[in-house]
């Protein structure tokens, strides 16, 4: 969550450029900007073939993307090993939780 949270602070700007300001209505639907990004990069993807921007089988980087790999970078630069921590907890918790 507190990655999300990064994100959204991050690119606030682009999402209501793109969805308003009520992109995300409360907090409980932060979850949701996944979806906003995958939806953002794959429009201007679209957008950059429609208008021939791109050649065929050529990759196309959305910017969203880019910005977003650059907040986990920095999130797991900072807190990679606690989180990791925190993640094998919470998967053995829910190995155990499963017996």
């Amino acid at each position: 969550m507190e990655l999300l949270r990064l994100i959204r602070d991050k690119e606030h700007h682009k999402f209501v450029q793109y969805f308003s300001k009520r992109y995300i209505p409360d907090a409980s639907m932060i979850q949701n900007l996944v979806i906003l990004v995958h939806h953002v990069a794959q429009g201007s993807a679209s957008d950059a073939q429609r208008l021939g921007l791109v050649q065929a089988g050529q990759q196309i980087t959305s910017r969203i993307v880019i910005s977003c790999a650059e907040v986990v970078k920095a999130y797991l630069e900072k807190n990679g090993e606690v989180a990791i921590k925190e993640l094998r907890m919470f998967c053995i918790g829910s190995a155990w939780a499963k017996c």
